[in-house]
């Protein structure tokens, strides 16, 4: 499992850094996924949205609308992981909707 970002779906001012290597990343393991998916290995990239985790205050971003619905890094773990289990190759996990 490769852990990406929602983020790597759209551009970053000011991070832009940060939202390539995601963006990277997603790219990469989807073209691995297609590679890999006759062989019975695996790959499967977690595309979590915003979380309730301590990033949002150590960056003072809690008053942006990306955090103000942020959920469980335990729900998102648990989608990514039965994704994995299903060889799903993206699991959107986390994201409103």
């Amino acid at each position: 499992m490769n852990v990406s970002s929602s983020v790597a779906l759209i551009p970053g001012p000011l991070q832009a850094e940060y939202y390539a290597t995601k963006a990277y990343l997603t790219s990469l393991s989807d073209a691995l996924w297609y590679e890999l998916k006759d062989t019975g290995v695996t790959l499967t990239t977690l595309i979590p949205g915003a979380m309730d985790t301590g990033f949002a205050k150590a960056g003072g971003l809690t008053d942006t609308k990306m955090f103000a619905n942020g959920v469980s890094p335990k729900k998102v773990a648990e989608e990514g992981y039965q994704s994995m289990l299903d060889g799903k190759m993206n699991v959107f996990a986390g994201l409103p909707g």
